[in-house]
């Protein structure tokens, strides 16, 4: 797979999964241009991706602390990206958060928190990158999604709701940007080790009242694998969707998680 002088646009890459999608992008020769809300969390990923060893690629990383719910924002950025680079190859949507909540317990501005960034950030941005890409003719985006975009979990309607629509999202895109040459696919990770998940455990095991240990060996038997994913995992799935090796697959949702949805 090339990727030399491809311009890939990564959300949610300051840690996580994200950031192993822009590592994995980078490596491959890839311009790397990174969203994330925390800005010392961008700095040092700008700063561990440039200390990789690579053969005279040339390419660049280019950090935006931004939040990806702010559509002049949004908006302002992409066409500073695409002006400067003359294009945009790629868009990974991977900004998402997370949080554990009874629904007699949510509250409004948590449900809201949680679509705004999940969802209506996976639009803005979207929107904005379709635009550009549109000029070219040509245009690989992924969303992430989860194995909760297939179905329900008690404490997560909020967070669930949200990866619901970002693959009827990622689906009714494909459709409108097939004419054009754009392939938009999503992938669903599931349970995956990352300082996110492990933060929402410790949410939910403050309402089920069960230890942490006893929780993540529940989790572990409905995983058929048995064992958590790994950030790479997700972003070696990734890769493939948005190389040039990829000339078919669009409005597909590739599932990384273990076999918990087979489809």
């Amino acid at each position: 797979m090339s990727f030399n002088g491809k311009v890939a646009i990564v959300t949610g890459s300051g840690g996580g999964i994200g950031k192993a999608i822009a590592i994995e992008l980078y490596k491959m020769g890839t311009n790397v241009i990174l969203f994330d809300l925390n800005e010392s969390a961008l700095k040092d990923v700008k700063k561990e991706l440039e200390s990789i060893n690579i053969k005279n690629n040339g390419n660049s990383v280019k950090i935006y602390s931004i939040d990806i719910t702010n559509s002049e924002k949004v908006k302002t950025v992409i066409k500073e990206i695409a002006d400067r680079f003359n294009k945009i190859d790629i868009l990974v949507n991977s900004a998402g958060v997370i949080s554990s909540f009874p629904l007699l317990k949510l509250e409004e501005n948590e449900w809201d928190r949680i679509i705004n960034i999940n969802l209506k950030g996976t639009f803005l941005v979207t929107k904005y990158v379709v635009s550009e890409m549109i000029e070219k003719m040509n245009g690989k985006i992924v969303n992430i999604g989860s194995d909760l975009s297939y179905s329900g979990q008690k404490l997560l309607s909020h967070y669930v709701t949200s990866k619901h629509g970002v693959l009827g999202f990622t689906r009714s895109i494909a459709l409108e940007c097939a004419e054009y040459g754009i392939l938009v696919n999503a992938v669903c990770p599931g349970p995956t080790e990352t300082s996110l998940h492990h933060k929402d455990v410790d949410m939910q095991i403050g309402y089920t009242g069960i230890s942490k240990q006893e929780h993540l060996r529940k989790e572990l038997e409905h995983i058929p694998l048995k064992k958590l994913g790994k950030p790479i995992e997700v972003a070696k799935a990734v890769l493939f969707l948005v190389s040039d090796d990829n000339t078919h697959i669009t409005g597909a949702s590739l599932t990384v998680n273990g076999g918990i949805v087979m489809n």
